[in-house]
């Protein structure tokens, strides 16, 4: 048992770092657990930034394409790795151009340093898009890669509403263990209840009377038929919070009712709320990413709104990976078996 090591991870595409919030949720639950964030790469300015204030000493790479050999050996002083490379040429946004996406360069990249360290434990979070059509054999690939160089592979598609999140976005998650590092089978971190709802944390004035919609004509035609869609399906939009994406194609129902639904990066400003007759607040951006908003310091970073929408897009939901994370470090001995429980 490894109950007083030290457990080190490196980040890669780390964005606003959920990693060092999984990890001190982690701490605070499992009091002899000791861990560090020592490395994360990251390309944004602003988000290397927000990491470096939330991971004081850090090492940052700028860019996983330009690391040498001897740069990942000199960076590999860490027992565990999580990467969540871009993955929009497997959804629909991103013409479901695969691994011919120019994107699919540092996934590789990241994958064939993983195999060839074989630390404790890795976790890979990307696009549930993945797994249809012609881009499951992706996923296979990886899982028989994995397995050629002896490590144990677990594939499954995890939700945060799940994890007590508000947030409908379902995601491939994968973990690759060493098995001379496992001290117990690894087991999927199971769902929690009650269903959560957005309606606990939004913020604004509510309006009971009236729906006040968008005022642009298209984005106005999408939150209408969305809130009529909610009403024929028993809901009232002036009561529960209908959240739409009005910046979204008119062919798309992306609207979640009590939820969020799919963030995007190139859809920044957030979603509309009935409620309110508004975008979300920043403040409920981070709660639907699974973040306790007053511990992002994304202002003193020099993010603004448009920044932050952006990079909440592109991230990993926080009570997904702490709830993965926790199952490997019962896995790989850093917690006792069986020890893990509903954070």
């Amino acid at each position: 048992m490894k109950l007083t090591s030290l457990m080190r991870i490196r980040g890669d595409f780390e964005g606003m770092s959920p990693t060092s919030h999984a990890l001190k949720r982690l701490e605070q639950k499992h009091a002899h657990l000791r861990t560090k964030h020592v490395v994360a790469s990251e390309k944004n300015n602003k988000l290397q930034k927000l990491i470096k204030l939330q991971n004081p000493g850090i090492k940052i790479i700028n860019d996983v394409l330009t690391e040498t050999a001897s740069d990942v050996d000199k960076h590999d002083d860490h027992e565990a790795h999580l990467w969540t490379p871009p993955c929009q040429g497997f959804a629909a946004g991103g013409k479901n151009r695969g691994t011919k996406d120019e994107r699919f360069k540092p996934f590789q990249c990241v994958f064939k340093n993983i195999l060839k360290k074989k630390h404790d434990f890795s976790i890979f979070e990307c696009s549930a898009g993945i797994l249809r059509g012609k881009h499951k054999q992706v996923v296979k690939e990886m899982v028989d890669k994995a397995h050629d160089v002896g490590l144990n592979a677990h594939a499954d598609v995890l939700n945060p509403l799940d994890y007590q999140v508000a947030h409908d976005r379902n995601r491939l998650i994968m973990v690759l263990l060493n098995p001379s590092r496992q001290v117990a089978p690894f087991d999927w971190p199971r769902a929690i209840a009650p269903e959560p709802m957005a309606s606990e944390f939004l913020e604004g004035p509510k309006s009971t009377h009236k729906i006040k919609l968008p005022e642009h004509e298209r984005e106005r035609k999408i939150a209408r038929q969305a809130c009529c869609k909610a009403m024929q399906a028993g809901h009232d939009p002036r009561k529960v919070p209908i959240l739409v994406d009005i910046d979204s194609s008119e062919g798309f129902d992306t609207f979640g009712i009590n939820r969020f639904r799919t963030f995007l990066h190139s859809h920044p400003k957030g979603p509309w709320s009935s409620l309110t007759g508004k975008r979300v607040t920043a403040k409920d951006l981070l709660h639907a990413q699974g973040y306790v908003p007053e511990q992002v310091p994304w202002e003193k970073a020099g993010m603004n709104r448009q920044d932050l929408g952006r990079a909440v897009g592109n991230g990993l939901n926080v009570a997904v990976l702490t709830a993965v994370m926790e199952k490997c470090l019962e896995s790989t001995g850093y917690i006792e078996q069986h020890a893990a429980d509903e954070l």
